[in-house]
């Protein structure tokens, strides 16, 4: 199976959709994933990645299915943290989300401490117990998700109880994009967080194959691809600050 995680186009975040923009990068989407005949379209509760997927869906002629725990809101709620910008000392405190830190503020004061943990590190004192409450409960709704689509998480590993679908789509966001690879690909959050990113539109892709054994897990073919873009002639800018 492969599972394409697809960011929101260009935002406006209050009120939530999309700008011109925005709406210009969706329908970009439409040549590179039409053709892919997806068997489930799934997209977040919030309308900026609802208006994402509406060309794609449209030219497939399918309705997609929202999914709560798709929702950044519901995401930022769970894990977000008052800290001062980039956690250094002296400048002004505000609420900032857990994966918008340097990987230093990740730093554990035990070197050998268990690296999962990301909520245990000093940089999270003032919200540990809220961080990992919610973190938890996050990845039990992203496994439930996976289990609808014949995977069970076991351990560090995938069951394949089923696997029906050969390609899904999930229109969703930054935060809930990379705390999710993060988990499917066993990554510690707090180095994915700091170390990965994703652009507007920006097409992942993971692979779950089949092995004898029935047990499956994820590699990641791509992260955050823009040749959409690329090929409908628009400018190539990460959240449009700069070319790259």
């Amino acid at each position: 199976m492969l599972l394409y995680i697809i960011r929101h186009g260009d935002p406006i975040y209050n009120p939530d959709c999309l700008t011109d923009l925005g709406h210009e990068q969706a329908k970009a989407l439409v040549p590179r994933l039409s053709p892919l005949g997806f068997d489930k379209i799934y997209v977040s509760p919030m309308i900026r990645a609802q208006q994402t997927a509406a060309p794609t869906c449209e030219a497939l002629g399918m309705t997609p299915k929202i999914v709560p725990f798709l929702s950044e809101e519901e995401l930022f709620k769970k894990c977000v943290m008052p800290l001062p910008k980039d956690g250094d000392e002296g400048e002004e405190t505000s609420m900032r989300w857990c994966f918008h830190q340097k990987l230093t503020n990740y730093k554990p004061e035990n070197p050998y401490a268990p690296l999962d943990k990301w909520y245990e590190l000093p940089a999270f004192a003032p919200v540990r117990e809220k961080a990992e409450k919610g973190y938890k409960e996050f990845v039990a709704d992203a496994d439930e998700f996976l289990l609808e689509l014949g995977l069970r998480r076991e351990g560090g590993f995938y069951k394949i109880e089923k696997m029906p679908y050969k390609r899904v789509a999930v229109f969703c966001h930054q935060g809930v994009g990379l705390t999710w690879m993060s988990h499917m690909l066993n990554i510690p959050p707090q180095m994915f967080w700091s170390s990965f990113d994703m652009t507007h539109t920006g097409i992942s892709v993971l692979e779950f194959r089949e092995h004898k054994d029935g047990f499956t897990t994820p590699i990641c073919l791509c992260l955050s691809d823009t040749s959409h873009l690329f090929g409908a002639d628009m400018d190539i800018k990460f959240c449009g600050n700069f070319p790259y």
